[in-house]
This record gives structure tokens, sequence and C-alpha cells, in this order.
């Protein structure tokens, strides 16, 4: 005796949940005859934006891997951590970043991709790395967006070593 009292719903984007005829989603809304107020996954929201970022700047992609990440994995061997290179930018948030990423870090990161993510952040805005070390790239699926950023950052960071194309750039 609760469907009165409930007022949204929280969901990750499948198809199954947000489909337009059969989707989880739309299936409640007509079990109790309203409107919810929807909550999709932040993992899964950040997971479309960046998709679509890469895909503009990448093109889509027919097959299983993104090329650029294979050959930066396949050249990993040969990357001298040490040398990596933070962009010399200007970045009016980069206080509320550094901040962010600090009070972040102190705090336990159930999963390693986050606190790798925070470290490479702090590594691109030009902070000391001490007792950081760049994990070697993996394996990427294209539905991981954190996989895509983690895989771009080290890329920037380590550009100086790895040549890419025009394109690429």
């Amino acid at each position: 005796n609760i469907e009165d009292r409930v007022k949204a719903m929280c969901f990750d984007t499948t198809a199954s949940n947000t489909g337009a005829k059969k989707g989880a989603c739309l299936t409640i809304e007509t079990k109790l005859n309203r409107d919810l107020l929807a909550f999709a996954c932040r993992h899964h929201v950040n997971e479309i934006i960046v998709s679509v970022v890469f895909n503009k700047c990448f093109g889509a992609s027919s097959g299983p891997e993104i090329q650029i990440f294979k050959r930066f994995r396949d050249l990993w061997k040969n990357i001298n951590v040490s040398l990596y290179e933070a962009p010399n930018t200007v970045f009016t948030w980069k206080e509320d970043v550094l901040r962010f990423c600090q009070e972040q870090l102190k705090c336990h990161q159930p999963r390693a991709d986050y606190k790798e993510l925070l470290q490479l952040l702090l590594a691109y805005l030009g902070v000391d790395t001490e007792g950081f070390t760049f994990k070697k790239p993996g394996a990427v699926h294209r539905a991981r967006w954190m996989a895509k950023v983690i895989y771009s950052i080290k890329i920037v960071l380590f550009k100086s070593q790895f040549k890419m194309t025009k394109k690429e750039q």
C-alpha cells in the first residue's frame, strides 16, 4: 500500500528500463497511472555524454576495439612513466578540481578506476604524483565511459612518447 507515496524512480539507461514501448519505467508509470520523477544513474548519464563526445571526435567505430587505445596499450611497454607532461593550459576551475580530487582521495574509493581517475586528474593538473604509479592500460569496453576517460588522459600525459595522427590529435 505504498503506491500513492512513490514519487520518483532511479534507473540505469538500458533499453529494458527506458524503452518507449516496453521499458520498465513506462510500465511502472502506467501501473501507477501517473508520471514519476526520473533519475537516470549518474554513471550511465556520464557514459552517454562521454560516448557522444568521443564519437564526435573519433567517429563511430565498426569494431569492438578503439584503435588509438589499442595502439597506446601496445606501446605502453616503451613508455617512460616518469616522463609524463601535464598540459600547459590555464583552467579557471583548477583549484576547485584539485580540492575535490584531494578530498575524494582521502575517502575510500570502492572502485580502482575511480581512484585512478582522481590521481590522473591531479597529474593532468600538474600536481606532484609522488606515491602514484601509472597503471598499465587494460581492456576497454565501449560501454565503459571511465575507461575512455582514463585512456584519453594517459594519452595526453604521454603524448611526447606516443605519436598520433593529425586526425587523432
